[in-house]
């Protein structure tokens, strides 16, 4: 007479297999490209973070800036998402960041309304470049007569 002995150790049951169905109704293989939904994911603080980096940059911060106030790791680029977490500006504290803007918003006023357009044809240099010469020519007209 043997007596069977079960492992305790290990789990000796038989599992039961479990069934696997993809969304194109297929049991088998890979699922196919044109069944999967793929898109930016949506969530309640992505929202928040959104519309927070879009205060920001309402307010005079570039993109860079507002997205490292508000603690997102990128910012929005032209073709695809920048990674800002190389950035120094990422590490930034928050004084740094706003002394950085009024420094920028300071440097904009003043070169904005003392500067004129160095490639202006019609800047104060080619103005009295073109008075001397029109004298010159004046002056050598006159001599010749």
């Amino acid at each position: 007479m043997q007596t069977k002995y079960e492992s305790t150790s290990m789990e000796a049951k038989n599992k039961e297999k479990k069934n696997v169905s993809w969304n194109d109704g297929k049991t088998e293989g890979q699922m196919e490209k044109n069944s999967l939904t793929a898109g930016t994911a949506a969530s309640l603080r992505k929202e928040k973070l959104d519309a927070k980096v879009e205060k920001l940059v309402s307010k005079g911060y570039t993109e860079i800036e507002a997205a490292a106030l508000a603690g997102r790791p990128m910012a929005r680029g032209i073709p695809e998402p920048i990674c800002i977490i190389t950035d120094p500006i990422y590490y930034a504290s928050k004084e740094e960041i706003e002394q950085q803007k009024l420094l920028r918003e300071q440097s904009s006023s003043k070169s904005g309304k003392n500067e004129a357009n160095r490639y202006s044809f019609f800047s104060p240099t080619n103005i009295v470049l073109g008075v001397a010469m029109t004298a010159a020519a004046v002056g050598i007209i006159a001599l010749n007569k």
